[in-house]
């Protein structure tokens, strides 16, 4: 990052008269990185020699409003990006660090709830993949690759309001890409296991993070007239906490079971790590569970496949 000192700035710009482009060419950078440090340094610009005339109301629409980049805003105006830069600086409007000025779509923060954090921490874990965009990015990229119409719009439905989200067409098999781009008050996503502890120390928040992997690693079906419910992963020691935590209400869970072949990842390599299954089938143990779980899931298919099998508990 460059340095120019405050005394340096002022003794080229103010005693020395020099422009923005001249001192640019002396440090070796753009003008514009000599305007953002005269604007740092709190040292007023002197007026241009162009009678240029931008008024603050269509600056203040255009790039906080709109949030257009400077770029656009040139355009549009029929200026230099220079020139609106300025212009922002004049007026007394931020300009957005890089990062900002890449959002193009309008965000909103996430809402703090637990509940909702709980259940979105749990989906989650089981069916996304969550990064940020870039070191110093601003932006929490969620993103998941599936055949189930369901899987695609229940992840569209838990995002839509806080940002952007995108959706490919059909590939692979049958396969769509959606992605979502949210506010860094998501981050929370990017170690969600650091709140695992916290989830499972609490009912009222296990109960939303319980049905939020459901929905996204569960199935719940019937077979031999006897409804089962299922959560397969590969992470075995959360599934040994899941299992611990159900037992520990109450609940007689029978053990975990392993899937001796490693399974091929969707990129067609083998994966390290063996498929592990959760299985509950005693009727009185899912009868506890459907009456909890009915109030947080989410997904279409789990709701409907859970009344079924609600029904049919309830006449036997």
């Amino acid at each position: 990052m460059l340095h120019i000192s405050k005394n340096k700035l002022h003794h080229l710009y103010l005693v020395k008269k020099l422009d923005s482009v001249e001192i640019a060419k002396i440090f070796n950078c753009n003008k514009m990185t000599i305007l953002r440090k005269l604007h740092e340094h709190n040292i007023k610009i002197r007026p241009g020699g162009s009678k240029v005339k931008i008024n603050r109301a269509t600056l203040e629409n255009l790039y906080l409003k709109d949030r257009k980049s400077t770029w656009k805003i040139a355009e549009i105006l029929g200026y230099s990006r220079s020139t609106i830069y300025q212009h922002l600086i004049k007026l007394g409007i931020k300009p957005r660090d890089l990062s900002s000025s890449h959002i193009l779509y309008k965000r909103k923060k996430f809402s703090g709830n637990e509940v909702e954090k709980s259940y979105i921490v749990g989906f989650a874990i089981g069916d996304l993949r969550v990064r940020k965009s870039g070191k110093e990015g601003k932006t929490i990229k969620v993103d998941c690759a599936s055949t189930k119409k369901a899987q695609i719009k229940l992840i569209e439905s838990l995002f839509k309001r806080y940002g952007r989200v995108w959706k490919s067409k059909l590939f692979g098999g049958g396969k769509i890409q959606i992605e979502a781009f949210l506010d860094d008050s998501f981050s929370f996503l990017l170690n969600s296991r650091e709140y695992l502890n916290h989830i499972f120390n609490e009912d009222r928040m296990f109960w939303p993070f319980f049905a939020g992997f459901v929905d996204a690693e569960g199935c719940i079906h019937i077979s031999n007239n006897r409804p089962h419910l299922l959560i397969g992963n590969y992470d075995v020691e959360l599934l040994i906490k899941i299992r611990k935590k159900l037992i520990y209400m109450g609940l007689p869970i029978r053990p975990l079971t392993k899937d001796n072949k490693l399974r091929v990842n969707s990129g067609g390599y083998v994966r390290k790590n063996y498929y592990w299954t959760l299985r509950v089938d005693r009727r009185d143990s899912l009868n506890f569970l459907f009456k909890i779980l009915i109030k947080y899931i989410k997904h279409a298919k789990r709701i409907s496949d859970m009344k079924k099998a609600m029904s049919m508990i309830s006449k036997n």
